[in-house]
C-alpha cells in the first residue's frame, strides 16, 4: 500500500515539472512562415483556422451556443474576421484568397440566418440588440473592405448600408447613450463593435456618420470608471474588466486615435501584469479581485483568460510588438497546442471557441516587426529550475533505498 502511494505521489509530481519544462520551452517559441511573392504567411494560424473550419462543418458553432448567451454568433463572427485579416487586397490571387472568400460568406450568412438571430430579442432599440448588429455589421464590413470595390455584390453593399444606418438611427433617437445589448443589459463593449462598424462605412463610402460618432464618443469621455480613466465594463459593474477592456483596445483606434492612445495607456497601467516574470492581462484592475464568469473565461491568479488571449491583438495593433509577442508565447505554453493533419489545436481540441479567439489574436502580430520581449524570460527559468530542482529532491528523498 504505501509503494501504491508513492507511485500516486510520484506522478501527481510529475504535472508541476512537465508543466514549468513546457512552458519553458514554448518562450521560445516562433512560428513558421513561408514566402510567397511579397508575402510571409504564418503556417500556425493556416493551419489553426483549417482546424476551425473543419470544426465548424461538424456543428461546433451551434455546441458554443450551448455554452455561451451569444456563442453561435462570437465563433462565426471571430472565424470570419480572422479569414478577412490573413489575406488583403494584395493576395486575391492567391490560393487561400478564394477558400477565404467562401469561407467568410459562409460565415456572414451563418450570422445573418434565423439561427443566428434566435438568441436575441429583436424589439430592442437597435434591432436585435448591440452585440449582434455590431458584430454581424463589422463582418459584413471587412469582407468589403478586402476586395477591390469594382467587384462589390449588391447585395452586401445594401446590407451593409442598411445596417450602418439602424445602427446611426439608433444612436439618434437613443441620444447617443450606450444601446442595449438585451432587454436585460447593456455592455459598452458592443457598442464600441457598432461604432467600428460605423467608422468603417465612413471609410469605405462617403463620410455619412462623423456626427453621430463623435456625439457617441462625447458620452463615452463623459462617463468614464471615475477609479480607473476607463470604459466601464458594463453598466451594473462598478469597475471596467479585462476581457473587455481587451476587446475594446482592439477596436477603438479605428473610431478615434487619439482617445485611443489614452485609454491603451490606461489599460496597460491597471491591467498588465506579471506573473512567475510572465507578462498577463488582469481580469479586474490592480487593487481588486473576482471570480471568472462567461464573459471573462477562467481567472487565475487574477489573471484572465480571454482577457491575455485578447491582449495580443490589442498590444499588436497599438505596435506594442514586445508585450504580443510575450503575451503570444505564453499562450503557447499555457494552451498545449497540438498540430497533427494539417491542423493546430489548443487545450487538445475541447474548447474550440478559445482556438477561435487565440487565432484571431495571431493573425495581428507580423513577426518581422517583433524584435524584443516583455517577459522577463530569466526570472521565470530561475522558478522553473528551482521548482523542478525542489521536485527532483523529493522524488530522491521518497524513492532512496533505506539503510
Amino acid at each position: 500500500m504505501r509503494k501504491f502511494l508513492k507511485i500516486v505521489f510520484s506522478i501527481f509530481l510529475l504535472l508541476p515539472t512537465v508543466f514549468f519544462i513546457h512552458l519553458s520551452l514554448r518562450l521560445y517559441y516562433e512560428p513558421q512562415y513561408t514566402i510567397d511573392g511579397k508575402r510571409a504567411y504564418n503556417q500556425a494560424i493556416i493551419k489553426q483556422i483549417h482546424f476551425l473550419k473543419d470544426e465548424i462543418s461538424k456543428g461546433k458553432a451551434k455546441e458554443m451556443q450551448q455554452i455561451f448567451p451569444e456563442g453561435f454568433i462570437f465563433f462565426n463572427a471571430i472565424y470570419g474576421l480572422t479569414w478577412c485579416e490573413l489575406i488583403n487586397k494584395n493576395d486575391l490571387t492567391h490560393p487561400l484568397a478564394k477558400e477565404a472568400i467562401n469561407e467568410i460568406d459562409r460565415a456572414i450568412k451563418e450570422v445573418n440566418s434565423e439561427e443566428g438571430k434566435r438568441t436575441f430579442e429583436k424589439n430592442l432599440p437597435v434591432e436585435y440588440g448591440a452585440f449582434y448588429q455590431g458584430w454581424t455589421t463589422l463582418l459584413l464590413g471587412k469582407k468589403l473592405a478586402l476586395i477591390d470595390s469594382a467587384q462589390w455584390n449588391s447585395t452586401d453593399i445594401e446590407s451593409f448600408t442598411s445596417k450602418c444606418e439602424n445602427i446611426a438611427d439608433a444612436y439618434i433617437a437613443n441620444d447617443f447613450t450606450y444601446l442595449k445589448s438585451y432587454s436585460s443589459g447593456t455592455w459598452q463593449a458592443d457598442n464600441i463593435i457598432c461604432l467600428a462598424a460605423l467608422a468603417l462605412h465612413d471609410k469605405l463610402f462617403e463620410p455619412k456618420y462623423t456626427e453621430v460618432i463623435g456625439k457617441c464618443i462625447e458620452h463615452i469621455k463623459a462617463n468614464l470608471d471615475t477609479h480607473t480613466g476607463l470604459i466601464p465594463h458594463s453598466l451594473d459593474e462598478e469597475f471596467p474588466r479585462g476581457s473587455s477592456q481587451s476587446l475594446i483596445n482592439v477596436f477603438l483606434p479605428e473610431i478615434d486615435s487619439v482617445f485611443a492612445r489614452r485609454m491603451y495607456g490606461k489599460y496597460k497601467e491597471h491591467f498588465l501584469e506579471r506573473r512567475l516574470g510572465l507578462v498577463a492581462i488582469r481580469e479586474f484592475p490592480k487593487g481588486h479581485a473576482g471570480i471568472g464568469d462567461i464573459d471573462s473565461g477562467p481567472v487565475i491568479w487574477d489573471v484572465g483568460g480571454v482577457a491575455s488571449i485578447v491582449g495580443i491583438k490589442a498590444m499588436a495593433l497599438h505596435k506594442d510588438w514586445a508585450t504580443a509577442k510575450s503575451l503570444r508565447n505564453n499562450i503557447e505554453g499555457l494552451g498545449y497546442p497540438v498540430c497533427f493533419n494539417q491542423q493546430k489545436k489548443y487545450f487538445f481540441g475541447v474548447f474550440p471557441m478559445a482556438d477561435a479567439f487565440i487565432a484571431w489574436a495571431n493573425v495581428s502580430l507580423p513577426e518581422d516587426k517583433v524584435q524584443n520581449e516583455a517577459n522577463s524570460k530569466m526570472t521565470f527559468l530561475l522558478i522553473a529550475m528551482l521548482a523542478v530542482s525542489l521536485i527532483i529532491w523529493i522524488f530522491y528523498i521518497m524513492w532512496k533505498k533505506e539503510k
